[in-house]
């Protein structure tokens, strides 16, 4: 959100920037998986070269850290999307409210608090619903950089299923575990939706206080 309100400006070259920032989003993930894993390489890895040479000891990327290694993985692969959504979603608002605003003295602060923000928030939501059903089955960036390991610390439950199916054949186990994941996201998704319909009504009553001002 805030990339978007930084390049949501008539700034020379900012339609450059903003085509290479989304570019991660083009390459195919496993890709982008196997680039990270050489960049978090214990030896020839850029990460630990770069520690080595401010004169710090070199992290184990992929043991110790493993699981907040997967994550900035994944989410540097993925925020172009959420970027976009959330460019268009501010591209999209009325320009009368913003033009209101700031004839009420309002500050750049002040708008996006109580103008931007606020009539952004169903499509936010939406977006954030979005990314969590994909983060909760996400698997390629995990198998491509650590199979889940070391141990079990990086396994995910949409992983787990995969295996005691495969592996253990234990369907029945493997069925219960994709019914409470399902259950999990069925929940998730439906508070999300109550929420957005709060948000809307929300959002609707403040355009329509905005045009009674004006």
């Amino acid at each position: 959100m805030g990339l978007a309100l930084l390049s949501d400006r008539n700034i020379r070259g900012m339609s450059v920037l903003r085509t290479l920032f989304i570019l991660p989003m083009m390459i195919a993930p496993v890709v982008v998986d196997l680039m990270w894993r050489y960049m978090y390489h214990p030896t020839i890895g850029v990460f630990n070269r770069a520690l080595e040479t401010v004169g710090l000891e070199k992290v184990d990327w992929l043991g110790q850290n493993a699981l907040m290694s997967v994550i900035i993985a994944d989410i540097r692969q993925w925020t172009p999307f959420i970027f976009i959504l959330s460019l268009a979603a501010l591209q999209s608002l009325p320009q009368s409210a913003l033009e209101a605003a700031r004839i009420d003295g309002a500050s750049g602060w002040q708008q996006i608090i109580y103008i931007k923000l606020p009539m952004m928030l169903p499509i936010l939501i939406v977006t954030a619903l979005l990314r969590l059903i994909d983060a909760f089955k996400v698997s390629d960036v995990i198998l491509v950089m650590t199979g889940g390991g070391p141990g079990q610390d990086t396994e995910i439950l949409a992983m787990r299923t995969s295996r005691t199916a495969s592996e253990f054949r234990e369907l029945g186990v493997a069925a219960g575990m994709s019914n409470y994941l399902l259950l999990m996201l069925m929940i998730l998704t439906l508070s999300m939706f109550a929420f957005t319909r709060w948000t809307e009504r929300r959002a609707a009553r403040l355009a329509a206080a905005i045009q009674e001002d004006e």
